[in-house]
């Protein structure tokens, strides 16, 4: 087991000990003997569980992205056991009897289970094509619905504490509940501290460059300290005299590490995006933290293919700006656009290869020269694949279509890495 497994292997290990106690402290009567009644309440259980480890690790805590192999990919086991989570609570609310207990318990009971059902949902709206193309919503309506998941957490907890459960008084019942105030504490830190509590730095917008009809790079200038970083990670963004802009958002720095500006590249694709790059302008104070991410082509030996999509370009651009000396690896890396106004920063890219023996820069306009496939890269690189690293970002289709064909093509899952920006 690698250390970027150990965060939801642990996660499957807190769900499996709450089982595993059922059965060593049984009702007094055994489990058999009230058998729907005890699998409910197992069903219960679990889903606080998970839902109390999903709203901490909403809380980005810094020092667990290691155990989950980033920030990113820690966000994308937030929301696997939030569905998990909500499947459980659908058999929890399926396979519960109804008629030993009524009363306030059970219509908080009902109220929490609704409005989990609507708001995870709703949560989860972005990922789920039947229900994104009917409702659409913005970045601040996504993040409200966030807080409804949350008051319905509290709710579960007292409906729980009113019904008189089996377990309300064995080992099992004080685990799930030790599990239930983390979570409650984890989600009012979230909404009344953990912004104020996050080590934001200031800088200023030295200027504004925009670099083609949809992308703006922010150019920054530090008021102070200015943020440490390694090559290829991202920053969360906000700016707190602007109504707007003051919820933060994620992006890849594309600045080497150390260098006296810190610049961030920007697509228009969403409302704060869209409304940032009519705005911004020089003079604008940003306040930024991070780095976050563990997205490192320094930490794999093997040759390696880069594959960069669109604004995705940015975390590899990063890499070549922080690229001191030849790297031991051959890298060819492959940048796809759609169109020749598209193309940022590939200049850099040629230049570097020109500079670095084992760096091969290949540019694949798809309106010219059709669409870049992993056939392609495999022809064009002249050689077997199979053992190479493969680093990809973009948009969330391209990387998950590339990464399942690199596997068909050989290439281990392991050796297959990629940077999730969509948090939501």
């Amino acid at each position: 087991m690698t250390k970027e497994k150990t965060g939801n292997w642990l996660i499957g290990l807190s769900v499996l000990v709450y089982i595993v106690l059922w059965f060593v402290f049984a009702p007094d009567d055994g489990l058999a003997a009230e058998r729907d009644h005890v699998i409910g309440e197992m069903l219960a259980g679990a889903t606080m569980i998970l839902l109390s480890i999903s709203i901490f690790l909403s809380t980005k805590p810094k020092w667990a992205e290691p155990y989950f192999g980033g920030l990113d990919k820690m966000y994308s086991t937030h929301r696997q056991i939030a569905i998990i989570a909500l499947l459980l609570l659908i058999g929890h609310f399926y396979t519960i009897p109804t008629g030993k207990t009524g009363g306030p318990g059970l219509w908080l009971g009902m109220i929490a289970f609704y409005g989990f059902l609507i708001s995870i949902l709703l949560a989860l709206a972005p990922r789920l094509p039947f229900i994104s193309n009917f409702f659409k919503q913005t970045y601040t309506k996504w993040r409200n619905v966030h807080r409804l998941v949350g008051i319905m957490y509290l709710l579960s907890i007292f409906h729980y504490l009113m019904v008189e459960p089996h377990s309300l008084a064995t080992p099992q019942g004080f685990y799930m509940l030790a599990f239930a105030i983390f979570g409650g504490g984890s989600w009012l830190y979230k909404q009344a501290f953990a912004q104020r509590m996050t080590p934001f730095l200031q800088y200023e917008v030295e200027s504004v460059n925009r670099l083609n009809g949809s992308i703006i790079e922010l150019v920054l200038k530090p008021l102070g300290e200015g943020l440490k970083h390694e090559a290829g990670q991202f920053a969360f963004i906000h700016f707190e005299t602007d109504e707007t802009l003051k919820e933060p958002h994620p992006f890849t720095i594309a600045s080497a590490p150390g260098a006296d500006r810190l610049r961030i590249a920007i697509k228009n694709s969403g409302d704060w995006t869209s409304y940032l790059y009519d705005k911004a302008q020089p003079g604008m104070v940003a306040q930024v933290a991070g780095g976050h991410g563990m997205f490192n082509y320094k930490n794999s030996p093997n040759d390696q293919i880069w594959v960069a999509g669109g604004i995705g370009v940015t975390p590899f651009a990063s890499w070549v700006r922080d690229m001191r000396s030849d790297p031991a690896q051959k890298i060819n890396f492959f940048y796809t656009v759609r169109s020749d106004s598209d193309v940022i920063f590939y200049d850099e890219f040629e230049s570097a290869a020109q500079q670095h023996d084992n760096l091969n820069a290949h540019l694949q306009v798809s309106n010219e020269n059709g669409r870049l496939t992993p056939d392609l890269v495999a022809q064009l690189c002249g050689e077997d694949i199979s053992k190479r690293s493969v680093f990809l970002c973009g948009p969330v289709k391209m990387t998950e279509s590339m990464a399942e064909a690199f596997q068909k093509m050989g290439v281990a899952s392991s050796n297959i890495h990629f940077e999730e920006f969509n948090f939501r």
